[in-house]
C-alpha cells in the first residue's frame, strides 16, 4: 500500500508533509492537492482536512488503478486512508518528541505495570476466602473467615448487586 506513494512496505518514515506554502496556493477548486508522484500530506493539520482528504482521492485513484480487481469501493478506500492518516499523525508526533520525553514516558508506563503486575500477583497468592473478607471487611460487613466460602460469595454477591 504504501508503495504507491514512493514508501518501501515495511517503511518506518512517513510520507511527505505539504508546506504551508503549498497548501495555501492550492485550490480545491482546480484539482487534487498532489499526485502519486508527489504525494505529500498535511501532518500539521486535522486527519480529514481539506488537504488530508484530496490526497485520500489520489491514493484511492491509484489504488484501483493497481488494483483493478479490488471488491472494495473508491470511498471505502478514501475512508480506510483517512483512518490511517490518524495513526500517521500519532507516529508523527511521538517522532518529534525529544528521546528523553519517550524514555520517561516509557518508564512511567513500565513501572505502572510492574505495580499493576505485583499487584495481581499478591491477589492470586491470596486464598479467595481471605481476599473476600477482606473486602467485606473494608466495607464494615462482619464476616468470619471460617466462613466457608460459598457462604461468603453468596454475601459478596448480593452486596454487589445492591451497589
Amino acid at each position: 500500500m504504501l508503495e504507491l506513494v514512493g514508501l518501501p512496505k515495511d517503511s518506518k518514515a512517513l510520507p511527505p508533509s505539504a508546506t504551508e506554502a503549498e497548501m495555501e496556493m492550492w485550490d480545491p477548486e482546480q484539482g487534487y492537492c498532489c499526485m502519486l508522484a508527489n504525494f505529500c500530506i498535511d501532518l500539521s493539520g486535522n486527519a480529514r482536512s481539506a488537504w488530508n482528504k484530496s490526497a485520500a482521492k489520489v491514493f484511492a485513484t491509484g489504488y484501483l488503478k493497481k488494483h483493478k480487481n479490488c471488491e472494495h469501493s473508491r470511498e471505502i478506500i478514501e475512508k480506510g486512508w483517512l483512518r490511517y492518516m490518524t495513526g500517521l499523525k500519532t507516529k508523527s508526533r511521538l517522532q518529534k518528541k525529544d528521546t528523553a520525553g519517550v524514555r520517561e514516558h516509557k518508564a512511567m508506563h513500565q513501572q505502572k505495570q510492574r505495580k499493576m503486575e505485583v499487584c495481581l500477583c499478591c491477589w492470586s497468592a491470596i486464598p479467595l476466602t481471605v481476599a473476600i473478607s477482606s473486602i467485606l471487611s473494608s466495607l464494615n460487613v462482619p464476616c468470619s473467615i471460617k466462613a466457608s466460602e460459598a457462604k461468603l460469595l453468596t454475601l459478596y454477591n448480593s452486596l454487589v448487586s445492591m451497589v
